[in-house]
């Protein structure tokens, strides 16, 4: 279903939880009446009609979309945030959190040196790869408990 930004915000947030493994998200196509400018351009190729839809949304994407987006992005980040913080407080009086977002941060999934396995890992597919769990989780531990390191 198209979903504007706004959508989003109102009746979409309230699907993820605890239990969000995965967020993809395609939004900002339908705050600049994508549909609508494309519809008006075929129908009128080169006249001033699809060259007015054509300014109109380019004003947008470059004035109010990004602001738009950052707030989609920015709650859906403060729900993992949020786990994490839950996780931490439930975890920390039967030891110890070791968050590793940073360090997982330039080695997302789509990057070019991601530290986590594919979709086409069937069995292992989002779960860390073996560079995932040595430059990642090992050295994460390895800093919150030094004594680990030399082991």
């Amino acid at each position: 279903m198209p979903a504007t930004a706004d959508d989003v915000i109102a009746h979409q947030f309230g699907f993820l939880g605890p239990d969000t493994k995965l967020v993809t998200i395609t939004v900002g196509g339908d705050n600049l009446g994508f549909t609508s400018t494309l519809e008006n351009c075929i129908e009128a190729l080169h006249d001033s009609i699809c060259e007015e839809a054509l300014d109109k949304a380019v004003a947008y994407i470059k004035t109010t979309l990004p602001g738009k987006l950052k707030q989609v992005y920015g709650d859906i980040l403060a729900v993992a945030v949020q786990l994490n913080a839950t996780i931490d407080v439930t975890a920390t009086p039967y030891g110890v959190f070791v968050p590793v977002d940073a360090l997982f941060a330039t080695h997302r999934l789509c990057g070019s040196d991601p530290w986590r396995n594919d979709i086409l890992h069937l069995d292992d597919a989002f779960h860390p790869n073996l560079a995932g769990y040595t430059d990642g989780y090992l050295r994460a531990l390895a800093g919150a408990h030094p004594t680990s390191a030399a082991r």
